[in-house]
Formats: structure tokens, sequence, C-alpha cells
């Protein structure tokens, strides 16, 4: 084993060994496995984005995702839903002869946010691709993932519909998300679908987001069963190199707002202080897409009783054309994934007032008027993909 495959399996391992350990455990860090150092395409700015085939996956690429989150009423009262279907490829080549070196990994989150509960309801998945289990298709948003009293899928159909359907250990639910004819196509962030994450050349995404989507469905506890309508936001991102050494994290929102426009602002946050790189895009109802600047100011903090992690989950958010109050709907909706990409974050629902319709009480005068998803990623310790 060369110096440089050395190196790379120990970055591997040291990674995603949590995973390994669940997935094939009798990998281990054994000799006798070969790693050969994968060749990653970079992420380069000018490369079109090319539907339906780029709502597929990229499977050259080392990380890919599909992230839906939506807010959505029920009788209850309102609730979060999130899922993510993860695809990642590992430093193994071909020429490894062992059924233990998989190429290709299939990940999945899902949670429920219910106030009336007073908690949150996570699950998570990890599969081999090539098992019966871990399915993509490479043309369209075609996922499966899990056994068949388990299995969670997520597919696009002709009439540019998601379906999704999560069968969790304590929790189920089955919906629909159409695109609204007000922004009925994808919006591609960023220069094109061009996304920096951060200084270096090779610190982008391709990505883009389905806003004001339009949620039907039905969800299922151990306690209760209800229909919910609501409104969602899709993330499909794909890259190779997303986080450099002096990045700690991000913070990342997106804002269905109640006119029918929509924001998407993101920090990346340096291990020094401060942000490394922002960028925010404000979609109005007509598809007029303008890049903003961003700031985040955090206003409270939430400290997890598991992890004594603190995440700022009430935030000040100003862009060149909006000036904003996000608080979540409830503080603990903190996701344990170390089971499947080996990380702790904060991903919750939230929603948004005018800076001006709050006093300095926190009272509102006003509703919301927006309403979606809050990430904060590396406050429970290094985040490293």
């Amino acid at each position: 084993m060369t110096k440089i495959q050395s190196q790379a399996r120990r970055q591997f391992l040291k990674t995603t060994s949590p995973l390994l350990g669940l997935i094939f455990p009798d990998i281990g860090t054994s000799a006798s496995i070969t790693l050969e150092p994968a060749m990653y395409p970079n992420v380069e700015p000018g490369q079109p984005l090319v539907f339906p085939e780029d709502h597929g996956a990229h499977p050259n690429f080392r990380t890919e995702w599909w992230y839906l989150t939506a807010w959505l009423n029920s009788p209850a009262g309102p609730l979060g839903l999130q899922v993510t279907f993860f695809r990642s490829r590992t430093p193994y080549g071909r020429e490894n002869p062992s059924r233990f070196a998989p190429q290709q990994l299939v990940l999945a989150h899902a949670a429920l946010a219910l106030p009336d509960q007073g908690k949150l309801l996570h699950d998570q998945q990890a599969w081999r691709k090539g098992d019966p289990v871990a399915l993509f298709s490479n043309n369209d948003t075609d996922l499966a993932v899990g056994l068949p009293n388990k299995r969670w899928t997520m597919q696009r159909n002709e009439s540019d519909q998601y379906v999704i359907s999560v069968n969790a250990e304590q929790f189920q639910f089955t919906i629909t998300a159409a695109p609204n004819k007000l922004i009925p196509k994808p919006i591609l962030q960023g220069n094109n679908g061009y996304s920096k994450k951060g200084p270096g050349v090779n610190q982008a995404s391709y990505y883009y987001s389905r806003p004001q989507l339009g949620i039907e469905g039905n969800y299922q506890t151990n306690n209760n069963s209800a229909s919910v309508s609501g409104t969602g936001w899709l993330d499909h991102e794909w890259s190779s190199e997303l986080l450099g050494q002096e990045a700690a994290g991000w913070d990342w929102v997106g804002l269905n707002f109640k006119d029918g426009a929509a924001l998407m602002a993101f920090q990346m946050r340096a291990t020094s202080g401060g942000a490394l790189q922002t960028a925010a895009s404000y979609v109005t109802p007509n598809e007029q897409n303008s890049s903003q600047t961003v700031k985040f100011e955090p206003l409270r903090y939430w400290v997890s009783p598991r992890t004594d992690a603190r995440y700022p989950v009430a935030t000040r958010l100003k862009t060149d054309s909006l000036d904003l109050i996000i608080e979540p709907l409830i503080d603990d909706q903190e996701l344990d994934s170390r089971g499947s990409t080996g990380v702790i974050y904060w991903e919750g629902a939230v929603q948004a007032w005018h800076s001006r319709d709050v006093d300095k009480s926190g009272r509102k005068r006003s509703t919301p008027i927006a309403t979606g998803y809050l990430e904060l990623t590396g406050y429970a310790g290094a985040l490293s993909i």
C-alpha cells in the first residue's frame, strides 16, 4: 500500500468509522483490505444542469443528498417533517475483491417535530448500494433504502411530483410534494447551479432547490395518526469536496413565504470565528432570482441535555432586501446521526417575522410571514465531510 493510499484509508476510516462498524463490521481496520484512492471529479462553474437527468444521482461525485423539509398543518396543530437521502461514494476501488468494500453507500434520515408531544422523533438508515435494500437511479429521482417492513422511498413521477414514504420505528408517513405554479421549475443556486462553499477552487457543489412545494399526505405515530397538508422545500446537492480544514460547519435556512416568495441563505463558519463563505437567493413568484448578501445574528441559544452542544436556535437574518427574526417550532430538534452519517446536528422547523414586527421583549405584532427549516451543523463537534 502506498503512502497516499494509507493516508486516504486512515482518513476514510476516521470520518466514517461509526457507519462502517454498523454496515460491515468485518471490514474493521484489516490490513487485508486494499484501499484504492478514488478520483473524484471537481465541481466547476459553467457546467449546465440538465433536467430530468440531474434530478437523478451522480455516482462519480463523493457526496450527494436529496433533502425535503415541510411545515405541515394537522388537527393537532403545526408539525415539522424532514427526510433526507444520501449517496456517498467511498474510496474503495473496483479492483478490491472484498464484498465488504462497497463503492457506494445509501443513507437516510427522517424526523417529525411534534409540538403537541413536545418532542422530535428521529430515525436513520445506512446500507450498501447493490444490496436489494439500497437503490438509486442515475436518470431521475428514484431512491429506496431499508428492509421490506422498514422501507423508505422517494420518487419523482411524470407529473413532476415527489412521492415519499417512510416506515420508521416510531413513526410512518406518506406524502406527495407538488411544485407550486408560481415557482414551477428548479431554482439554480449560486452561479447557475455552481454554489461556492469556501475559498478553495474545488470547495463548491452543484445545487438546486424546489421551494413552495405543496404537500399532502398522512402520518402515524404510536399515539396518533392524521392527514396533513402544508408547504415544503426540496434541495438536491452533489459535490466532491465541501469543507476544508478551516471550516467548522454551516448554518442554512430555507423559507417559504406566504406571499409565494422563497429565501435560501447559508454561511460556512470558520473554525477561527466568523464566516468563510455566505450566499443567499430570494425568489419571487414570477421567478426573479436575486443574489443577496447575508448575515446571521444569534438571538437565543438552546443547550442540548444529551450532548451539551449550544445551538443558536433563534436568529436574526439580514439580507439586502429582508430583515427577519427566525424562531423554532420547538427548541429540541437535535438529530443524532452517528448511526449513519456520523454527525450530530440541529435541524428544525422554524417560523419567520419581519424584525420590525417583533419588539425587544420578543413579542410579535403580527402572524409569521414565512415557515421553513433551519440547519445548524458543527456545534456538537468538528464536522468532517
